[in-house]
């Protein structure tokens, strides 16, 4: 039996169906993932997207998530533009 490997297309879809129809104001906010350190668990680690680069934010979320012991989140809400992206939310 193979291991489970992430799903990036499904991340996609999910990513577009939560952010890809935004009206014009909220065009300048960033999306956040952020997932878990592999060796303490903590959910310690993130990073910010703008909201028009959804299949980019895919791609990372699935590289993240492919590494053993590490769970991958995004943000449930947009951050606003003039977020430090090195924070988390």
């Amino acid at each position: 039996m193979s291991e489970p490997t992430p799903d990036r297309k499904a991340m996609h879809a999910h990513l577009r169906a939560l952010f890809g129809d935004l009206p014009g104001k909220l065009q300048n906010g960033l999306l956040e993932i952020s997932w878990t350190d592999p060796k303490t668990g903590k959910l310690s680690r993130s990073k910010h997207f703008p909201v028009n680069k959804l299949s980019e934010v895919a791609d990372v979320a699935a590289r993240v998530n492919a590494v053993a012991g590490q769970s991958v989140y995004f943000g449930a809400a947009l951050r606003k533009s003039t977020t430090p992206r090195w924070r988390r939310a």
